[in-house]
C-alpha cells in the first residue's frame, strides 16, 4: 500500500470514530444508568446531555456526565491508539530520512542555481560541485553540448574529450593538445621565434607566465626575462645556422639552462659563429651583474624549465607553431596532473583571444591560473578554499553561480556546508563594497 492510500485511509478511520462516537457515548449512559440499550439512539447522548439541569435528572448528573464523555472518547483514542502504533512501526522498518542541516539555513537557498550551462551570462563563471568526477563532467554536457564559443578546455584523463568531441565539432575545429602524453603533441615555444629572430613581446608574457613577479623583488625578474630571452635566441640561431625550419621547444631551452651558466659559460655562447645581434645583445645584458646575482638568475631559470627535461614531455612539446582556432582540450593524465598549471599558463599565451575556460576537477590542480570566465566542477568546496586560503574573497568574486549537487562518498558534510557559507558570504561583503 503506498503512503498516499494509507493516510487516506487512516483519515477515514479519524472520521468514522466521529460518527460511532455519540452512539457509543448513548450506550454508556444507558448502561450507568442500568437502562436497556433497547432505547440507544443516535442522539440520545446528547438529549441526556441537554437534560441535566433539569431537577429529576440532577442525581445522575454526574453518572451522566463521566458515562458520556468516556463513551464519546472510546472510538477516537481507539483510533489514535491504531495511528501512533502504525507510525511507530513505519519508523521502525523506514527510518525518517533527516532534512540535510543547510535546508534549515536560510542563506544557503541560493547555492541551487537553476541556471543551465547552456544559457550561462556572458561575463558570469560558475562552479559545480558535485558528488564525484563522473557527474561532475555529466554536469557539463550541456555546455559542451551546445555553446558555439571557442573553448579552452582543462580535460582531466580525457573524460570530456571522449564525451563532447563530436559536439563541439559541430561548432568549429576541435583540437587535443597532449603536452604531458596522450593526444597531440604541442609546442609552447613555437609563437616565440621565427627565422629572423625572437619576438620580444611574446617572450615577454611567456616570461610573465613562467616566472611570477615577487612584488618585493622586481630587480631579479627583470634579469631573469633577459636571460630567458638570450637563450630562445641563441637556441633560435643555432637551429637555423643548420638550415633546419623547426622552431625552438622548451626541451632545448631546458638544455642550454642546465649548462653551468658562469660568466665564462656566457662569454662562450656570445663568441659563437652562429649567433647573431639579438642573442648577442642579451647575452652581454646577462653579464652586466656581479657573480652572486648571476647564481640567483641561474637557479631562478632552471625552475620552470625542469619539467621539460622529462623525455616525454620533451618530445610532446615539439613542432610548429599551430592555430588554436575553435575548442581546446588540453589533456591531463590524472597522475601528472601536478605540471599543468605552467602548461596553462603557456597555452593561454598562444591564445589570440581570451574565451571560455572548461575545468573538470579544479580540487585536483593546485596551481592552475583560471581566466575570466570560467566553468569548472570540483567534488569539495572546502577543498577549495584550503587550497586558496587567503584570497577566497577573489576566489568567490570569480565564481557567481555556485551549484551544489549533493555531498561526496566520505565527504564532511559540515565542513562543505561551512565553505558554501563561506562562499556566500564572502559574495555578500563584495557586493556591499560595490
Amino acid at each position: 500500500m503506498t503512503l498516499r492510500w494509507k493516510r487516506l485511509g487512516q483519515g477515514l478511520g479519524g472520521l468514522g470514530a466521529l460518527l460511532v462516537a455519540p452512539y457509543l457515548s448513548g450506550a454508556a449512559i444507558l448502561t450507568a444508568l442500568g437502562i436497556s440499550l433497547d432505547q440507544l439512539r443516535y442522539h440520545l447522548a446528547w438529549s441526556y446531555w441537554r437534560a441535566l439541569e433539569l431537577p429529576a435528572y440532577a442525581p445522575y448528573a454526574t453518572s451522566i456526565r463521566w458515562a458520556g464523555w468516556l463513551g464519546f472518547a472510546l472510538a477516537p483514542s481507539a483510533w489514535i491508539f491504531y495511528v501512533l502504533r502504525a507510525w511507530l512501526g513505519d519508523r521502525q522498518h523506514h527510518p525518517a530520512k533527516t532534512t540535510p542541516p543547510f535546508d534549515r539555513i536560510s542563506a544557503l537557498r541560493g547555492i541551487w542555481a537553476r541556471a543551465s550551462p547552456s544559457h550561462l551570462p556572458g561575463d558570469t563563471s560558475w562552479l559545480i560541485v558535485a558528488p564525484d568526477h563522473a557527474t561532475g563532467a555529466a554536469a557539463l554536457a550541456p555546455l559542451l553540448r551546445d555553446r558555439a564559443e571557442p573553448m579552452a578546455i582543462v580535460d582531466l584523463d580525457g573524460a570530456l574529450y571522449g564525451m563532447a568531441r563530436e559536439w563541439r565539432r559541430a561548432h568549429g575545429p576541435v583540437h587535443r593538445l597532449a603536452p604531458l602524453g596522450g593526444g597531440e603533441p604541442w609546442n609552447p615555444f613555437a609563437h616565440l621565434c621565427h627565422r629572423n629572430g625572437v619576438v620580444k613581446d611574446a617572450v615577454c608574457s611567456v616570461v610573465m607566465r613562467l616566472y611570477p613577479t615577487d612584488e618585493y623583488d622586481v630587480f631579479v625578474p627583470s634579469l631573469v626575462e633577459n636571460a630567458f630571452l638570450a637563450l630562445i635566441a641563441v637556441s633560435n640561431d643555432l637551429i637555423c645556422a643548420d638550415g633546419d625550419s623547426a622552431v625552438p621547444a622548451p626541451g632545448d631551452i631546458a638544455q642550454l639552462s642546465q649548462l653551468p651558466l658562469t660568466r665564462a659559460t656566457i662569454n662562450s655562447l656570445a663568441r659563437l659563429p652562429a649567433i647573431r645581434g639579438q642573442a648577442r645583445e642579451a647575452l652581454h645584458a646577462w653579464l652586466s651583474v656581479d657573480d652572486d646575482t648571476l647564481a640567483v638568475i641561474e637557479k631562478r631559470l632552471r625552475g620552470p624549465l625542469t619539467l621539460f627535461l622529462d623525455p616525454l614531455v620533451d618530445r610532446q612539446t615539439r613542432g610548429a607553431l599551430r592555430d588554436l582556432n575553435g575548442t581546446v582540450f588540453l589533456h591531463v593524465p590524472y597522475g601528472r596532473r601536478a605540471n599543468i598549471a605552467p602548461l596553462s599558463e603557456l597555452l593561454r599565451s598562444q591564445l589570440r583571444h581570451e574565451r571560455l575556460q572548461v575545468v573538470h576537477g579544479l580540487d585536483l590542480f593546485a596551481s592552475l591560473t583560471l581566466m575570466e570566465r570560467c566553468v569548472a566542477t570540483s567534488v569539495s568546496l572546502w577543498h577549495l578554499h584550503a587550497m586558496v586560503s587567503s584570497a577566497i574573497d577573489t576566489f568567490a568574486q570569480q565564481f557567481g553561480l555556485l551549484t551544489w549537487l549533493g555531498p561526496g562518498r566520505g565527504r564532511d558534510i559540515d565542513q562543505e556546508i561551512a565553505a558554501m557559507s563561506a562562499h556566500l558570504l564572502a559574495r555578500g561583503r563584495q557586493a556591499s563594497d560595490c
